[in-house]
């Protein structure tokens, strides 16, 4: 029987040429035909379900050849954001997802179940499912949020990347080769995430104590809290102790400034001293730029180990102006646009401020008072922005704390949305602003555009997927 179907589909060229067509098509019993008919249906079937995207309207389309199903029952009332959480903003814009004929729906695969865009006469709109169940995560198909490292449990802990653990990890970059090194302050180290996927200690003995220069684990690197690297894959890493050091590729650690101890002075790495330096950022020249978050100054320092005052008078305010015009308020975050050589510094004000390199000119970039609110310029509202990551495209990424535990995108023109985070501080892997966080710290960007954030509360780094 079935030899007969297949004949059916490939017929032999015979060797006779006068034998007629009747001859491929004989043979067939009246329940032989009907269920070569079944046949052609399933074979039609799976070869339309196995093509990559949805065309018109489909009551329940399988996704290739697993059993998970996107039904079409997605026809969304825009004001239903209960059962749907699209965000405010796209709720309120009338992009509700709707299954009918002449739009055309494509699908790809994502960490969390699938991406379905909707291609209408009105535009292109994604909108993310979850496998399980077919729920709507959100209104969006970017920013799939994972665990990356750690194992959810604070302590120190090397090998493989789900069962290492961290104290507290704020500093997070990657070098040129996509190595990745994390500032663990609970555990006085530097930590490596190598090519690999294995979590070493790079550089520091483990101890507290003041910053003793050294090479890998014989430095003593106390509560280590930001960290950056330059364009030769030196580190960076503002410590606990007051001071900044300078780690190369080869692990040799060397006190560049904060060798004076606590307090405002300036000068040689010897006598300088600063009051709580946070985030750190390096120029193309070379030069270290320091939020010094208790002096409530921007410091710089340079490349021969100069340290001095580069904006902010030292008075807790928020006057712009220039150099030692400007005011900050606990400054913390710090990023460097290099093709702009423009500094974007966070501060207690809840805005995002931006100083020009080498003029030290402050001026307002984006947010106004503290709250929750995307917009353009001052009409974003930010609370308590901590740290700052540029993309090669000027796009900026904050992570915001306290009553927030968002991860925020900043275009170059000061537009500002929200990435990721639904506000609550917690643990929840997903898309967009169906996740949470708690306490996101430092952020950093690899060669194909994913973020990192080390995620503080949850002892996680987490990996946001664009």
């Amino acid at each position: 029987m079935m030899k007969k179907i297949l004949n059916f589909f490939t017929p032999q060229i015979p060797n006779n040429t006068h034998v007629s067509r009747h001859r491929y098509s004989t043979g067939f019993t009246i329940i032989e035909l009907l269920i070569t008919v079944v046949v052609i249906a399933i074979l039609a079937t799976i070869t339309m379900l196995s093509y990559n995207g949805i065309k018109g309207r489909a009551i329940e389309v399988s996704v290739k050849s697993d059993l998970r199903k996107i039904t079409s029952e997605l026809e969304l009332d825009r004001s239903d954001n209960v059962n749907y959480p699209l965000s405010g903003a796209q709720a309120n814009s009338g992009l509700g997802l709707k299954v009918s004929p002449g739009n055309t729906y494509t699908y790809t695969t994502t960490p969390y179940g699938y991406c379905v865009t909707v291609s209408t006469s009105g535009g292109q709109y994604a909108y993310s499912l979850k496998s399980k169940d077919n729920a709507i995560l959100a209104g969006s198909c970017t920013a799939a949020v994972t665990s990356y490292a750690g194992s959810g449990t604070l302590g120190y802990v090397e090998g493989p990347l789900a069962t290492a653990r961290f104290e507290g990890a704020t500093g997070v970059v990657i070098d040129s080769s996509g190595a990745m090194f994390i500032s663990d302050r609970g555990n006085n180290r530097i930590r490596k995430i190598t090519t690999g996927g294995t979590v070493e200690t790079f550089a520091g003995s483990g101890a507290f104590g003041v910053c003793t220069p050294g090479t890998g684990t014989a430095a003593g690197i106390a509560a280590p809290d930001s960290i950056a690297i330059d364009n030769s894959n030196n580190l960076y890493v503002s410590a606990n102790s007051w001071c900044v050091m300078k780690i190369t590729p080869d692990g040799v650690v060397t006190r560049i400034g904060g060798g004076g101890g606590y307090g405002g002075a300036e000068g040689s790495s010897a006598v300088s001293q600063f009051r709580n330096p946070r985030e750190i950022a390096v120029d193309s020249n070379g030069n270290v730029y320091v939020a010094d978050s208790g002096s409530h100054k921007i410091r710089k320092i340079t490349s021969a180990g100069v340290v001095s005052t580069f904006a902010g008078s030292g008075v807790n305010g928020s006057a712009n102006g220039t150099g030692a015009a400007a005011q900050f308020s606990y400054p913390s975050g710090l990023a460097i646009n290099q093709e702009t050589n423009t500094l974007y510094v966070t501060d207690a004000n809840n805005t995002i401020r931006q100083i020009s390199i080498p003029g030290a000119v402050v001026t307002p970039f984006v947010g106004s008072t503290a709250g929750y609110q995307d917009g353009t310029g001052s009409s974003a509202k930010f609370n308590t922005p901590t740290s700052l990551g540029i993309d090669w495209a000027g796009n900026m990424y904050v992570t915001e704390q306290d009553n927030s535990h968002r991860v925020r995108k900043v275009t170059p023109a000061g537009v500002v949305t929200t990435l990721a985070g639904n506000g609550t501080a917690g643990f929840a892997n997903g898309v967009g602003t169906a996740t949470q966080f708690n306490y996101p710290n430092s952020i950093t960007i690899d060669r194909s555009g994913n973020l990192y954030t080390s995620d503080a509360g949850s002892s996680y780094i987490r990996k946001i997927e664009l």
